[in-house]
């Protein structure tokens, strides 16, 4: 990207932001206050200061200038106009926000741009609005590429005069050379405002816009080398007293015969239509599309998708006329769909394909069609009637003739409420395409008209473009309602079969002649007349029978190909879940104790800064806790944080004990460890580690001076107590405050060959009944309080891989109601004190 580009990107970007500014303070994108940006950029452009933006009173100073300093802008007096209307919108923004768009703008540095690069920000400017707004729009945008094809399709040329009705901001000028004769009209006062703004900014020096309704004070003085009207006017309303006369007209039909009426000799014009112009079956409109066509004024007529406008879904056409050709016996109908690419929601244009095609028609979407043709065709200018086929060849039909029309009659008196088919309630369905009386809902009728069905039939939809043909099985003595849109069809079942004329009116085949038969610029519709008309693929009726058994049984493979994909899919998701699971079972203490030990962390230094202490790693973490460090609460974090980075570099599905080398672990060393670490970071009871001294009331305990070895895992072990401590708090602790809830881990040594570990908590009691042995199946959830059910069977795994034992049972120490109980071989033992306490001393609870 260039500097250049940049720059202007940079700009835009300013420039939008003063759009959300406004935006901020309450107003919308649409609304007259957004037409001070582009009004403030002119007079920033022309050296104005800050200070006179931010006074209360009106601005009053000579125009400015364009830019050079030397020449005068065009047109002052309607410039002058314009500046007072939008000084007075000015004068309605509050000074806080009109400081805050004011010192925004000024970081552009306008004066210091060329004359071009100013006018492309005013451009952009005045186009972000209807860009960017995404409710029902004042005026839509007409895309720069259209602009630009508009402009080549018949190049304007120095000198030459152009009338632009209903110019709107006049988005045409940056198109135009500065030297044409530029003559805009525009009934709204505001964009006829801000397109003075544009055209002075382009520099055309003979450019004008009035605030003028075209049809009411058309310049009929004159006539122009060149009319455009790049804008569809989609108006439904009539015009009265055109030309003296006292008739009224729709209102394109007027635009277009009063531009007819202005072009001079050699003249051109391109004029915006809504689509429907080009097939609306009105009389007024047939007649000015022959006469269109009869005069030798029509050359072509391009036909738009819809989305290509900003802020509207509705499809136009353009009308291309020329004076200036030779006298032709036929006219080039363009579709312009596959010259338009998708960028989002937005449609965009070609040009050059376009313009390729123009020149020098070659594709499949532009073709020349005589009048002849286009008169039996009712003078229809829509290129996809054309692109159909029109008689059936070989083994093919018209719909008329394998069906009949239904006798109907629409009643305006009706019952309160009945049944009523829907667009909605028809099938879209090769095979499930039946509709029974009982599937149609009840409902308020209200106000319509309708038409009763009391028979069987093939109903198919007018309107929407899918054509949904479904088989309605009536019930004896029901009545059900249609609306006109939707058209019922007796079937000669002599003639084709059921099943296989609804795949043929489903095909590709069909499709493309419904679309070329769509009319309606907004809601794609058929007629009557087009749809019996459609063609169809008709072989023998033993061959459709054929043609149908082989597509269902074609259909059922696939379904049941879909069936085993989605029952592999769940299966792959359901390994995946268990796998997510199982890793976020195994990290979620561990995450815990981080969480718990930086709230610690937290408010012990926020406790020692208030008291104007020294923290050091030997601060005691709270008052009443005379154990407890720093030193060990940042050590607790590391072997978490250490837990997390082994857990997950393992890279394991599920937990897989075996592959966790076993070794001789000190079991009461560990103990010690594993519960200053509890106590080192926040818990929701209180933890505490007790041996057969503390039992017998010795005043110094065993840990350090008895060794008891188990061959295990260190991480296994963390994870094994980790699972029986989390379960405690989930389980047992609910529902109870955390300073009544306590957990004692008793220590029972045979010194023989086995060690037996308790753990003890004063929470809820096991519910009655229920089954120890479930607690240990992979997925079995412990009540409302469970999770992924992973717990309780991983704890079994390690314990098993230690060649241990484990159950639950209800405690019998006082106070307390259940208790983990865990047996493991010892693997060697070191005594360093003399005779053992017996095991008649330890609470009963570990028997």
């Amino acid at each position: 990207m260039n500097n250049r580009n940049a720059a202007f990107l940079t700009a835009t970007s300013i420039i939008k932001r003063t759009y959300q500014v406004l935006s901020s303070e309450g107003f919308q994108l649409q609304s007259e206050i957004t037409a001070i940006i582009p009004y403030l950029m002119l007079w920033l452009r022309n050296n104005a200061p800050l200070e006179l933006f931010l006074a209360s009173g009106p601005l009053r100073f000579p125009l400015p200038t364009t830019g050079s300093g030397n020449e005068e802008l065009p047109y002052s007096h309607d410039l002058a106009q314009s500046l007072e209307l939008l000084e007075d919108i000015r004068l309605r923004l509050s000074s806080r926000t009109l400081s805050r768009v004011s010192e925004l703008l000024s970081t552009l540095q306008l004066p210091t741009l060329l004359q071009a690069e100013y006018a492309a920000l005013l451009d952009y400017a005045l186009d972000y609005p209807a860009q960017a707004a995404s409710g029902p729009n004042r005026s839509y945008l007409v895309p720069a590429e259209l602009l630009e094809f508009i402009t080549q399709v018949y190049p304007v040329h120095e000198g030459d005069s152009v009338y632009n009705p209903y110019a709107g901001t006049c988005q045409l000028a940056g198109f135009l050379p500065a030297t044409v004769q530029y003559y805009g009209q525009e009934p709204l006062r505001l964009e006829q405002a801000l397109g003075t703004l544009r055209l002075a900014a382009h520099g055309l020096l003979h450019a004008f816009i009035t605030p003028q309704d075209p049809l009411r004070q058309w310049p009929s003085h004159r006539r122009w080398d060149m009319i455009l009207v790049p804008r569809p006017m989609f108006r439904t309303d009539r015009i009265e007293g055109l030309s003296g006369s006292s008739v009224t007209q729709a209102f394109d039909i007027a635009l277009v015969q009063q531009i007819m009426q202005s072009l001079a000799p050699a003249g051109q014009a391109i004029i915006a239509v809504p689509a429907s112009f080009l097939w609306h079956s009105i009389r007024e409109h047939r007649l000015l599309r022959e006469s269109l066509v009869t005069s030798d004024v029509l050359e072509a007529v391009i036909e738009f998708p819809a989305g290509l406008l900003h802020n509207t879904t509705a499809s136009f056409a353009l009308l291309l006329l020329n004076r200036n050709q030779r006298p032709q016996s036929r006219v080039l109908l363009l579709d312009a769909e596959e010259y338009t690419k998708r960028q989002g929601r937005q449609a965009v244009l070609d040009v050059p394909g376009l313009l390729q095609a123009f020149r020098q028609p070659s594709s499949e979407a532009a073709l020349y069609v005589a009048p002849e043709e286009l008169a039996a065709q009712y003078f229809e200018l829509s290129a996809r009637r054309y692109l159909t086929p029109q008689e059936p060849v070989g083994k093919q039909a018209r719909l008329i003739q394998v069906v009949s029309q239904l006798p109907t009659r629409s009643e305006r008196v009706l019952p309160p409420e009945g049944r009523l088919i829907r667009i909605r309630d028809l099938r879209s369905d090769n095979f499930e395409f039946t509709l029974t009386t009982d599937l149609v809902p009840v409902e308020e009728l209200g106000r319509r008209q309708l038409v009763p069905l009391t028979q069987t039939a093939l109903l198919v939809a007018l309107q929407g473009g899918s054509l949904k043909p479904t088989w309605y099985v009536h019930q004896p003595e029901q009545v059900v309602y249609l609306p006109p849109y939707i058209k019922p069809l007796h079937l000669h079942s002599d003639a084709v079969d059921l099943a296989y004329l609804i795949s043929e009116l489903n095909s590709e085949f069909v499709r493309k002649q419904v679309k070329a038969f769509n009319t309606g610029a907004v809601m794609p519709s058929i007629r009557k007349d087009d749809l019996l008309g459609l063609i169809l693929r008709l072989p023998p009726l033993d061959e459709q029978q054929e043609i149908v058994a082989h597509a269902r049984e074609q259909v059922l493979q696939i379904k049941e190909k879909e069936k085993d994909a989605v029952q592999a899919t769940q299966q792959v998701k359901e390994e995946a879940y268990a796998q997510f699971a199982s890793l976020k079972h195994a990290l979620g203490t561990p995450l815990q104790e981080l969480a718990s030990g930086l709230r610690r962390l937290e408010r012990v230094i926020e406790r020692y800064n208030m008291a104007g202490q020294l923290l050091a790693l030997d601060s005691l973490m709270h008052p009443a806790d005379a154990v407890t460090t720093v030193r060990h609460t940042i050590e607790a974090m590391k072997q978490a944080r250490d837990y997390i980075y082994e857990t997950v570099h393992r890279d394991e599905a599920e937990l897989n004990v075996r592959s966790y080398a076993l070794e001789s672990i000190d079991l009461l060393d560990f103990l010690d460890r594993l519960v200053k670490r509890k106590q080192a970071t926040d818990q929701c009871f209180t933890l505490a580690l007790l041996d057969l001294a503390s039992v017998a009331g010795n005043e110094e305990t065993f840990f350090g001076l008895i060794k008891f070895y188990v061959q295990a895992n260190e991480s296994l072990l963390n994870r094994l107590f980790d699972n029986i401590l989390d379960n405690s708090a989930r389980h047992g602790f609910a529902n109870t405050r955390a300073e009544q809830n306590s957990v004692q881990i008793w220590v029972q040594g045979s010194f023989g060959d086995k060690l037996t570990i308790a753990i003890h908590n004063n929470g809820a009691p096991l519910p009655a009944g229920w089954e120890v042995d479930r607690l240990f199946i992979r997925g079995a959830k412990a009540g409302a309080t469970g999770r992924s059910g992973i717990g309780g069977y991983e704890v079994k795994e390690i314990v098993d891989y230690f060649n241990g034992s484990i159950t639950v049972q209800p405690s019998n120490l006082n106070g307390y109601t259940v208790a983990y109980v865990i047996t493991l071989p010892v693997a060697a033992s070191e005594l360093q004190t003399p005779d053992p306490i017996s095991s008649d001393d330890v609470p009963s609870s570990l028997d």
